[in-house]
């Protein structure tokens, strides 16, 4: 699974059942029935500063996540060279 893109989210199986019943009878995924659900909320419950924070929080998450996996990345490509510079 790509974790740039998708997530794993636990639920409770009671809560899971409703969701996905809700998303095959409106003909939706389950990922298109959250994604209503929590837009749904966001427009009843924020107010547009409250909508204008959750964006920067949400975009701060996901550049320092971004970072931690580019990290990962680096690090794995430079244990690499190293084993290839051992071997060589």
């Amino acid at each position: 699974m790509d974790t740039t893109k998708w997530k794993s989210v636990l639920l409770p199986r009671d809560l899971y059942a409703e969701v996905k019943t809700a998303s095959r009878i409106e003909g939706r995924t389950l990922s298109g029935q959250l994604r209503l659900i929590i837009e749904t909320w966001k427009a009843q419950n924020l107010s547009k500063k409250d909508v204008i924070m959750l964006q920067e929080e949400t975009d701060a998450y996901n550049k320092k996540v971004l970072a931690e996996q580019k990290r990962r990345e680096d690090k794995k490509t430079l244990d690499r060279i190293d084993k290839m510079l051992e071997k060589g």
